[in-house]
């Protein structure tokens, strides 16, 4: 990380062999002018290591060059499988808009810019396989890239206050469990820890909009 961005891409972090014991690595690192925090951190799913140094450059900032933008925007109004009363008016339309309006206003501040977009409209619904499916799209991008994730539907926590983001084709038996305090039994929401996963293996500026009920958890 420099400067609590990720720098190196997510198909570059996997080690294997005998580099999961020992490896060298050597990165070319755009830093700032004036103070630069470089931070390394290993993690071998059981515990994390980390290194971190303070760079201090006095050279003037690079030209950078331009880096790219991209943008999941996923809206669900309509829930085939709960009740009428479950169905949103705008969510679809907020997510078109929010998508668009990056669109424009992105296009003069990046290289070039990157949409995918889940309503009720598209053709590749918001269900949970494909918003799960979508949010691998991003992992090419590099330290210079921005990525953006937009998120409106029905959101739920659980007593813990663990947040679930509700798909498309969520399952009436973990919405009624939650609401009642228990944890769900089936598989369908989408947990936070789904979205949090995806933007940490990214590289880049990474930004998550959500526009849910119970968003604050």
């Amino acid at each position: 990380f420099v400067n609590n961005i990720p720098v190196i891409a997510a198909r570059e972090r996997e080690l294997a062999g005998g580099a999961r014991e020992t490896f060298s690595r050597e990165l070319d690192l755009e830093l700032a002018r004036g103070t630069n925090r470089v931070r390394v951190e290993v993690f071998n799913g059981v515990s994390i290591g980390v290194a971190e140094k303070v760079v201090i450059s006095d050279l003037a900032e690079p030209a950078a060059e331009r880096g790219d933008l991209y943008v999941l925007a996923i809206g669900v109004g309509k829930f085939p499988r709960l009740a009428g009363k479950f169905g949103l008016n705008f969510t679809a339309n907020d997510a078109e808009e929010m998508s668009a309006a990056l669109e424009r206003s992105g296009g003069g501040l990046f290289a070039d810019v990157h949409l995918k977009l889940l309503t009720d409209s598209t053709w590749s619904k918001p269900d949970k396989g494909n918003i799960l499916s979508a949010l691998e799209f991003a992992r090419e991008a590099r330290a210079r890239d921005t990525i953006v994730i937009f998120l409106a539907s029905h959101g739920i926590s659980d007593a813990a206050g663990n947040y679930y983001f509700v798909p498309r084709d969520a399952d009436p038996k973990d919405i009624e469990r939650l609401a009642t305090g228990r944890p769900p039994s089936g598989n369908s929401l989408v947990s936070w820890t789904h979205f949090f996963d995806a933007l940490r293996a990214v590289a880049g500026r990474r930004v998550l909009i959500v526009d849910t009920c119970q968003a604050k958890n």
